[in-house]
């Protein structure tokens, strides 16, 4: 029986960088395709393992992507696209709480996590555990993830339910025996958790 809810949290419960459609001010690329090439990379993953900072990263990017804006109105339009929460996903966070544990798990680098922290205390505090790709130095796409996770919260992984937006991440979940349902939306979300057994309206 399901007991225990893990969220990813970029793209689930606030945008990601896969929201970015236009390009900083002054830019004349198109950011869109372009910021998410440049940032699955190498780099980025070295990023959110803990392994490089924002002040090295932000440098090579810009090098790469041929912006002419500098490295903190790069940091600027990245942290705007974390202002905002992901429609609908907080009635299904609210629905869920007290009827299970729930669980944050993010690939973020420690800088992003410290300005999320600032800007959506609301989110982060219904959360019963958090976990970043830092703590661990792997990400969410490693199967070992999960099971770091699972003995840390001392749970099976028959226990466990991962909501994610990511399709690696979703195959590292199964991989490690934990159940899975990939974030489209809110509405398909809470069809998914019902069709599950999982209640989540906050009024029930």
């Amino acid at each position: 029986m399901i007991s225990t809810i893990i969220c990813g949290l970029s793209d689930v419960l606030i945008p990601g960088l896969s929201g970015i459609e236009k390009p900083p001010p002054g830019t004349a690329r198109a950011a869109g395709d372009l910021i998410l090439e440049r940032l699955v990379a190498e780099d980025l993953h070295d990023l959110y393992v803990g392994e490089m900072t924002e002040d090295k990263f932000c440098p090579r990017f810009l090098d790469r992507a041929g912006w002419p804006t500098d490295i903190e109105h790069l940091r600027a339009t990245i942290r705007e696209q974390f202002r905002d929460e992901v429609p609908g996903t907080a009635d299904v966070r609210r629905g869920l709480r007290g009827r299970d544990r729930l669980v944050l798990l993010a690939d973020h680098a420690r800088e992003g996590a410290e300005d999320i922290r600032r800007r959506h205390p609301s989110v982060l505090k219904l959360f019963d555990r958090e976990f970043f790709s830092y703590d661990f130095k792997q990400t969410k796409a490693d199967p070992g993830t999960f099971r770091m996770v699972l003995g840390l919260l001392g749970q099976e992984p028959a226990e466990c339910l991962l909501i994610d937006n990511e399709q690696a991440n979703i195959a590292a979940a199964s991989a490690a025996g934990v159940g899975e349902i990939l974030f489209k939306n809110a509405e398909q979300l809470a069809a998914a958790l019902a069709d599950m057994g999982v209640r989540s309206d906050p009024a029930g």
